[in-house]
């Protein structure tokens, strides 16, 4: 298959993987585990160390490369299966849902709604709609939930393409022994952690609620197909791909409660669009809120080719924005400039939690660009940080020199 000696687990829920991280950890004598239970890849990959394995709920920049070095691996299940043993798990949580310790809309929906309503909630619906295609598709376009079922599914192939092995979970014995062959280490025995109890399956569900389901989930019944077909041939390995599906108009979307109105680059010292290599370029972002909610502030840097070359937003930086409505308020991203010389164009984004996969107010792309006039080698990629929120005040998101402790 290879002989890449580290591995990133993509870890998609309810789908065997923490027994299969289990399993490494023994094989591999490590923690392979990260701090957050949802974890940016290009974080994730940061913070390594001298870590054979990374294993996480990972989410990725739309563009964003797998690290050709790491050997990447994930599982599927079929999808109406792995629903009913998410929706039973997070009916699991009942007691920290009452006790008000777990705040997840898709956890307390789960709690306080018998199966058929919560398929009806909205709130719910993007937990159990295509869920494993739309993670894989987020890598190669944006909003890939807006893709019609063909597209949806060529942009998620696409992607898994990418990965090294792509297991099922009909064969997660198999997966294992091929992860762990290709990782040259001890095969292990598979531990059955994290197990549902009490759940039902599909033959227990009502036939208008599976039909729901079925609906609701054609994509991710495709791709299961296909995964069990590139398992079953012994397709690993990489194939190169130049990711034909990115989004071809400027992906502008969310539900708006808070929205960006403006936005531009400017060089600290020259004052515009275009900098010298190693110039300070603040990104800024007028914005208008309509509620009062928790804010998460994001930032993508694509070069002219596509390819992402720097992401963060507040959340990394372990502080979170707290608008009140309605205010107008301003967010300015500082980086510097240590890019090879040409155009950069930048993507912003307003969400909830860690990521735009909890809740997007606002997606902007090709929000903004600048101009680097004289190449110059990147010599880092650097974290930031954000000022505390004061209400009417500019809110600055200001570099740091070491990485930010993680939210």
């Amino acid at each position: 298959m290879t002989d890449r000696r580290r591995t990133v687990f993509d870890h998609v829920p309810k789908t065997a993987g923490t027994s299969v991280r289990c399993a490494l950890a023994a094989a591999l004598g490590e923690n392979v585990g990260v701090p957050e239970v949802s974890h940016p890849h290009h974080v994730a990959l940061r913070f390594s160390g001298a870590r054979r394995c990374i294993a996480s709920h990972l989410w990725f920049y739309p563009g964003e490369s797998l690290a050709p070095d790491w050997l990447y691996a994930t599982l599927l299940r079929e999808p109406v299966d792995r629903v009913l043993s998410q929706y039973f798990f997070y009916r699991s949580h009942r007691s920290e849902v009452r006790c008000g310790s777990m705040t997840d809309p898709q956890v307390v929906s789960a709690v306080e709604l018998d199966l058929e309503r919560y398929l009806a909630d909205p709130a719910a619906r993007p937990g159990y709609t295509n869920l494993q295609a739309i993670h894989f598709a987020w890598r190669v376009c944006d909003a890939p939930e807006e893709l019609d079922e063909v597209s949806l599914l060529d942009a998620a192939i696409a992607s898994l393409e990418d990965y090294d092995l792509v297991g099922v979970f009909g064969n997660v014995g198999g997966f294992l022994d091929a992860y762990c062959d290709a990782l040259a280490v001890p095969r292990q025995p598979m531990p059955r952690l994290n197990v549902t109890a009490g759940r039902v399956g599909p033959a227990d569900v009502p036939r208008p609620v599976l039909e729901r389901l079925h609906s609701s989930n054609a994509v991710d019944a495709l791709l299961y197909k296909w995964a069990e077909r590139r398992f079953t041939d012994r397709r690993f390995g990489r194939r190169a791909t130049n990711h034909p599906h990115r989004v071809p108009a400027r992906a502008d979307f969310g539900n708006r409660l808070i929205e960006i109105l403006s936005s531009r680059c400017e060089g600290a010292v020259s004052g515009s669009a275009v900098v010298a290599a190693g110039e300070r370029v603040l990104v800024k972002m007028s914005c208008r809120a309509s509620v009062d909610t928790d804010l998460t502030a994001g930032i993508a840097v694509r070069n002219r080719h596509g390819a992402l070359v720097y992401a963060t937003n507040s959340r990394q930086s372990a502080t979170r924005l707290t608008p009140e409505e309605p205010q107008t308020f301003e967010v300015s991203f500082a980086l510097a400039a240590l890019l090879d010389a040409g155009e950069y164009h930048v993507t912003l984004a307003l969400h909830k939690g860690l990521s735009h996969l909890e809740g997007c107010y606002h997606w902007l792309e090709n929000a903004a660009s600048f101009v680097v006039s004289a190449a110059r080698p990147v010599a880092k990629t650097e974290f930031f940080a954000v000022k505390p929120w004061r209400a009417g005040a500019a809110n600055v998101i200001l570099n740091q020199s070491t990485p930010c402790p993680r939210a």
